[in-house]
């Protein structure tokens, strides 16, 4: 610590990009790469090329109420981190799903804090073992999605120690969490990236947490107020509200320089726990972790299976008896399944099987399978499946994304694997600072007859363009879509991943 001068301890306070923690070579630190999330390990981007376990949502893990089978899942999922090069993983989330306006509670443990405490401490544990740190998140009360930036939670203190803070309580004192990370919310009337009452009274000096406490994405918006609170760590980077405003707060009193050693501290501690802190003037390698999306494979399954309650059996329908000739499988999500949530919890899933596709392998050919879509299960329009898209410049599958400049120039053009875009998408240096204009191109091939929805979501101005014969908008009545479980000349659509009424594009 006293090698390094105020400048370079701040520096290594807020993230070198969207997933990256700055390195110094000098002092034996690589760069720390953190990822999403609490469901599977995305890994900094969606690359269609490093492909993720999607495993069983932090809501069924609870519902197995094992915490013993849940380190054992938790541990595929430290082994699979370090084998995509990562070593913070952003979760558990241990928010409480007490309201259908959090939005995210499948990604929680459900509503009762002392089950999301025990489950919530294997998950740490287990993801700690393989030497990834643990970010438990949302430090507190961050349980709505409704003005989830500004909206102030209030809450006495008997409600926040006997129930909100909880399963964090356990995470610190029981798994010892490398990392908690404070969300975009207030409570009482302070944001939590400047609640110091919270952040450095309970959480550091009552609890003895000696990790670090991140801000959520962008969640830090003031330099003296966090620093002073119990923040240590601003992301994204490189900008930021800390950086020189906080070298200057320092040197003009405001903040004083042993809390920033405190915050160097604790951040050089969590890299040590992740390998990434060796003899200086090294650059200490990735450690090479030989296993992929495949090897959790029994785990996860086993855990997804203990997930379920049949709460009744109606006429011992189950198991499938032996014999059947023929099956009807009803529902949108019988081919077009919901494997995971989105956001934070979604990865690009290594394995896909529909409950179409699993019945047809378990039953055979020898049972029919008749499938009908039935209702919509969203009122959006769901991206359009990939093996329908091919790039319109070179004919490969996937979407062009051009970017333009505020002349008008065109200053990046490439193939993404869909049709969606996400700010943590990487993209060559500069290209995102020039950014005045996107273009998503693709041809999309319907693999059946019928009507189709095109739609486009997103921030700022939009226009939907689409190139082909235009005919009069009608709204016709939207039958149910069927499939038969194998092509045959008399059912085109036998074979189709979207059809006729369905909303899948």
């Amino acid at each position: 610590m006293e090698e390094l001068s105020l400048t370079e301890k701040i520096g290594l306070l807020t993230g070198a990009d969207a997933f990256t923690l700055p390195a110094l070579p000098r002092i034996g630190l690589r760069g720390l790469r953190t990822s999403d999330g609490p469901a599977g390990v995305r890994g900094t981007n969606m690359n269609p090329d490093d492909r993720s376990t999607s495993f069983p949502a932090p809501i069924a893990l609870a519902a197995t109420w094992d915490p013993a089978l849940v380190d054992r899942v938790t541990r595929q999922l430290g082994l699979e981190a370090r084998a995509k090069g990562i070593d913070v993983l952003l979760a558990p989330t241990v928010n409480l799903a007490r309201t259908p306006y959090g939005g995210r509670g499948f990604e929680c443990f459900g509503e009762d804090p002392v089950l999301a405490a025990r489950i919530a401490a294997a998950y740490v544990r287990g993801v700690q073992s393989e030497g990834v740190a643990a970010t438990v998140k949302h430090f507190v009360g961050n349980d709505s999605e409704v003005e989830r930036w500004t909206v102030d939670v209030r809450a006495d203190e008997a409600t926040l120690r006997e129930v909100y803070l909880v399963p964090f309580e356990a995470c610190v004192v029981e798994a010892d969490c490398a990392a908690v990370m404070a969300g975009y919310n207030s409570v009482n009337g302070i944001s939590m990236t400047e609640h110091e009452e919270l952040l450095s009274r309970i959480l550091k000096q009552e609890w003895g947490f000696h990790g670090v406490v991140f801000s959520d994405w962008s969640a830090a918006r003031s330099t003296v107020e966090t620093a002073l609170a119990g923040l240590d760590l601003v992301m994204p980077g490189p900008d930021g509200p800390w950086g020189q405003a906080l070298v200057d707060a320092v040197k003009a009193g405001l903040v004083p320089e042993s809390m920033i050693d405190d915050k160097v501290a604790r951040l050089l501690r969590m890299a040590e726990l992740c390998g990434a802190l060796d003899e200086p003037g090294e650059t200490v390698p990735v450690p090479e972790v030989r296993t992929g999306p495949h090897a959790a494979r029994d785990v996860v399954r086993h855990a997804a299976a203990r997930s379920f309650t049949l709460l009744r059996n109606v006429g011992s329908a189950l198991p499938l008896p032996e014999g059947i000739r023929e099956l009807a499988l009803i529902g949108p999500n019988a081919v077009h399944p919901v494997y995971q949530g989105g956001g934070s919890a979604e990865v690009g899933p290594a394995v896909t099987v529909t409950p179409l596709e699993g019945l047809r392998t378990a039953l055979g050919d020898e049972v029919g399978i008749t499938v009908a879509a039935g209702c919509a299960h969203s009122y959006r329009t769901s991206s359009p499946d990939p093996e329908c898209t091919t790039d319109p410049v070179d004919g490969g599958p996937g979407a062009r994304l051009e970017i333009f400049d505020e002349n008008g120039e065109r200053v990046y053009s490439g193939v993404r694997p869909n049709s969606e875009l996400t700010f943590w998408d990487p993209l060559p240096p500069g290209v995102a600072q020039q950014a005045k204009k996107l273009v998503l191109s693709t041809v999309y091939t319907a693999p059946a007859d019928g009507g189709y929805r095109f739609a486009v979501a997103g921030v700022g101005e939009l226009r939907l363009e689409i190139d082909g014969p235009r005919r009069p908008r009608r709204s016709p009545r939207r039958p149910a879509t069927r499939w038969r479980s194998s092509p045959s000349p008399s059912n085109p659509a036998a074979s189709a991943t979207c059809g006729p009424g369905s909303r899948c594009c």
